[in-house]
């Protein structure tokens, strides 16, 4: 109960749901303790997912004065309150208007009031102390949004492990990346062998957060409190200590667990589709590896310049069997959002609502990235940092993808600051060029493979965008978890 006439009451509930229909307000102070007189201000603090707008809440204050309310109304943002001052509202407080009555009863915390450890991995040089194996050692390039990516990983010995043991990692842990994409979070998986990292910032969940909760709530919904939080002039990033003020709602631990079970649902079938598209791209680089590199079937091989090839094949320059082109301008002034993605050097690199390509095409990085090798599904647009194939020769797009991933592009660098592939250089390559009818039987072949990868891909970009809806409603309140479930079921059965 608070201390307001039902009139007045029903003024300020009024405009709470007009501004802050979403937040949870907190009464507080005389008028919550029945100890105020005529003239006591109505203390009240708003609690939303984060910090609230600041020209919001200068509305919301203005609405109150402009009110026919005979008191002063105080309003705070619960996030921008010192963290003591929200313990003594926490002592005694009642609820008014705005939020799901699910929030309600869930508590809003900062992430330091419930983690058991927050710390940054280790910062210093690294270069001289890699070693070919060893403890695993990640670095912002391997956290992945909700996942760890392994390929790339770096190793340090089990002695500098031990030098750096702050930095050690431990299943369940969270890592958050600090500086390139910072507020990427990903779960540390159990592994059998040990783990260290360099300059992200490690979670360890107290016994009421779990894991997965945490990660969710980063991904999903932290990247306003990320990116208000960022420092640094030259390269910005997120350190520990803001990181402790990421404010969250805390629901019971078995609620925290249905929710992920939920989201982990689709990430589960998300990651499936990946490593089914992995399975599918091994196969047809085996299969042109067996055919195209290793001859198999051919019985009869005639000498050439290259070493044994089958007898009715030829020997010529790379332009022979494809073109590379210089891709297309596109300044980021004038990106419009779309269905068709943009190829940089160093792969997607956003969307137009434009493409220059139609499908399947083949990228390479021209210019800053070299060496990776892009197969397109989808119409598209290559940046002018890339070379694509623009005529395919004595070549199909399959078999073009495939030849020059066996190719080392980066020893043809022709730039000196930024690294440059020159396509000229690149043309005039000496290679096996295979029969034509060979090269139509592989596309048959394996062209089943990559219509699959396309489709696992759609598949996991519908997934993703259900999560991406689900995960605030979830964390919010504004959906229960059977209702999500029942979404759920729908795609991923």
């Amino acid at each position: 109960m608070i201390d307001l006439s039902p009139q007045h009451l029903a003024t300020v509930e009024r405009i709470l749901a007009e501004h802050v229909p979403q937040c949870e307000v907190r009464a507080f102070g005389s008028r919550v303790r029945w100890t105020a007189k005529d003239y006591s201000d109505l203390d009240l603090a708003v609690v939303c997912e984060g910090e609230l707008d600041r020209r919001l809440l200068e509305r919301l204050q203005e609405a109150f004065v402009e009110s026919d309310l005979p008191m002063r109304v105080d309003v705070l943002d619960w996030w921008r309150i010192e963290e003591s001052f929200r313990e003594v509202i926490g002592e005694r407080y009642e609820v008014l208007g705005g939020g799901s009555r699910t929030v309600k009863k869930w508590r809003a915390v900062s992430l330091g009031e419930v983690a058991e450890d927050l710390t940054v991995g280790y910062v210093g040089p690294m270069a001289s102390e890699y070693v070919p194996c060893g403890v695993p050692f990640l670095r912002s390039q391997n956290v992945r949004p909700f996942r760890v990516e392994w390929s790339g990983v770096k190793f340090i010995t089990q002695e500098f492990h031990a030098k750096i043991s702050k930095s050690a990692l431990n299943p369940g842990d969270v890592i958050i990346v600090r500086t390139g994409k910072p507020g990427t979070a990903a779960v540390v998986p159990a592994r059998s062998e040990e783990l260290n990292c360099s300059d992200l910032v490690i979670v360890r969940p107290g016994e009421k957060l779990d894991s997965w909760y945490l990660c969710y709530h980063i991904n999903g919904i932290a990247g306003d409190h990320v990116s208000a939080h960022l420092v640094g002039a030259v390269q910005q990033h997120f350190n520990v200590s803001s990181a402790r003020k990421l404010p969250l709602f805390l629901p019971p631990l078995p609620e925290q667990r249905r929710i992920t079970a939920v989201l982990g649902a689709l990430d589960d079938k998300i990651e499936l589709n990946r490593k089914m598209n992995r399975t599918l791209e091994a196969m047809a680089q085996a299969i042109f590896k067996s055919w195209f590199i290793d001859f198999d079937g051919h019985a009869d091989l005639v000498d050439s310049e290259l070493g044994p090839i089958p007898r009715g094949w030829e020997v010529g320059r790379l332009e022979e069997l494809l073109t590379l082109q210089r891709g297309f301008d596109l300044p980021k002034s004038r990106r419009h959002p779309g269905r068709y993605r943009v190829i940089a050097a160093g792969g997607v690199h956003g969307s137009h609502n434009q493409f220059k390509v139609t499908a399947p095409g083949v990228v390479t990085g021209r210019s800053g990235k070299l060496g990776e090798v892009f197969l397109v599904e989808d119409d598209f647009w290559p940046l002018n940092t890339t070379l694509w194939v623009k005529n395919y020769g004595a070549s199909r797009p399959y078999h073009a993808y495939h030849l020059l991933k066996t190719l080392d592009l980066g020893r043809f660098n022709a730039g000196s600051a930024v690294p440059t592939l020159n396509r000229n250089h690149v043309h005039s390559l000496r290679v096996t060029v295979p029969a034509i009818g060979r090269v139509k039987e592989y596309e048959q072949l394996v062209s089943p493979f990559f219509r699959q990868r396309g489709q696992n891909r759609l598949e996991s970009i519908t997934l993703a965008a259900l999560r991406d809806t689900l995960l605030p409603k979830l964390i919010s309140g504004e959906i229960r978890v059977p209702e999500a479930e029942r979404a759920v079921e729908e795609v991923v059965a």
